[in-house]
């Protein structure tokens, strides 16, 4: 593999890291014959066979089982706490907040925002934000009804299932409420999206890959 590794390193560093990612039940198993997520595993147990000081990782949570990525969320906090560097490339955000310090959001090659967790979830967080609706049945005309409302911005619909974005404050908040019920909608939900990275994603303005 070209690291420079003896022998006996390089075979107690493989019993080493597929213990590490739940594999050593499968050592002798070939790798077309594992299921999608342990090949996955695999490429990061030879990612980390050479102990680099710095990690980088594309989408290394893609395939992965709920279980799976709980466990590999645990491996990448270790791994921070040896004070190793690791860069992940990821469109999973959920995760990414229990073991990342900081995010950065690019878009065409370009980086549009950078900062600490908390920062980048809180981005936008204010004057205006995002609300979800949820309607009992659909209406005819609803982006046209809700596009009339003086401030009312942004307006996705899809399957009964309203997004929009308006000011912040609660009284405001309320006073849009108040406005959708006098046009008789029929309001199953409504309520202010929570500051997360994945708000903070979809606030940045950045279109949907294809």
């Amino acid at each position: 593999m070209g690291y420079d590794l003896t022998a006996n390193e390089t075979a107690e560093r493989i019993d080493f890291w597929l213990e590490k990612v739940w594999l050593t039940e499968k050592a002798n198993q070939k790798i077309k014959q594992l299921s999608r997520g342990m090949r996955q595993r695999v490429g990061i147990a030879r990612t980390l066979l050479p102990n680099p000081a710095l990690v980088l990782l594309d989408e290394p949570a893609a395939g992965l089982d709920p279980a799976g990525r709980v466990q590999f969320r645990q491996l990448l906090l270790s791994l921070r706490e040896q004070g190793k560097g690791i860069i992940i490339s990821s469109h999973i955000l959920a995760d990414m907040s229990e073991y990342c310090t900081h995010i950065g959001i690019m878009a065409h090659g370009r980086m549009i925002q950078y900062g600490t967790v908390a920062e980048i979830a809180a981005a936008g967080n204010g004057q205006r934000c995002r609300y979800t609706m949820r309607l009992a049945h659909p209406v005819a005309r609803i982006n046209d009804l809700l596009a009339a409302i003086d401030g009312v911005s942004h307006i996705e619909e899809s399957n009964g299932q309203v997004i929009l974005e308006y000011d912040s404050q609660p009284d405001a908040a309320a006073a849009l409420l108040r406005q959708l019920i006098q046009k008789d909608l029929p309001i199953a939900s409504f309520s202010p999206n929570a500051p997360g990275l994945e708000e903070a994603y979809l606030r940045s303005g950045i279109k949907q890959v294809d």
